[in-house]
């Protein structure tokens, strides 16, 4: 019993982890935002060289270029995004507290829409399986009920901190998991929210 009692303990956030990460250098944002055109243009070029090569390699060999990855995960992720936007550096130059945490209110709210879009199409194609199933007397069985996943990057709540982002999280039935948080290094926010929250699973 007391081993279950300090594993929940462990899992609260001290201080320092519920609290704002420390700011990026004011250097590195302008060099990142002046010369990530460069390096985007630099990529581009690269891309277009690869796709090119491939698509080369497989007319010449009379053959199908095979897709690339797999089926999507249930993770839902906001930020870290290549390119720094105007807002974004400004946000991370000069944001005042608030301005961070309309930043978390927004991904959250975004994430919560993506995550109950998601829903609803599984639900759709759930029910035309089903259908499908009927049709041919089968009965389908029951699919296990996931919980919708979201991971949140610094560039979403650095200046307003995880605490933020918990009490904010809170309403809209997402719930921040400490451990694997913690174990990101603070660096992701992993979020969990159950089907039956959403509004498009009621």
């Amino acid at each position: 019993m007391g081993l279950f009692e300090m594993s929940a303990d462990l899992q609260r956030p001290t201080g320092s982890e519920a609290g704002p990460l420390p700011p990026r250098s004011r250097s590195g944002l302008w060099w990142q935002f002046w010369f990530q055109w460069l390096y985007l243009l630099v990529g581009s070029v690269l891309i277009l060289a690869v796709v090119g090569l491939l698509l080369w390699a497989s007319s010449a060999g009379g053959g199908d270029v095979g897709g690339v990855g797999g089926g999507g995960g249930g993770q839902i992720k906001i930020g870290g995004y290549v390119v720094l936007t105007r807002r974004q550096y400004r946000l991370e130059r000069d944001g005042s507290r608030e301005a961070w945490v309309r930043r978390v209110r927004e991904a959250l709210r975004e994430g919560s829409e993506r995550a109950d879009r998601k829903r609803a199409a599984q639900a759709m194609n759930r029910a035309k399986a089903e259908a499908r199933a009927a049709a041919k007397g089968k009965q389908l069985q029951p699919a296990p009920v996931l919980p919708d996943l979201l991971e949140l990057t610094p560039p979403v709540y650095r200046g307003a901190g995880l605490g933020v982002v918990e009490e904010l999280a809170a309403p809209l039935g997402w719930e921040l998991d400490w451990r694997r948080t913690r174990a990101s290094k603070l660096q992701t926010a992993y979020l969990t929210r159950r089907a039956s929250t959403g509004p498009a699973s009621a």
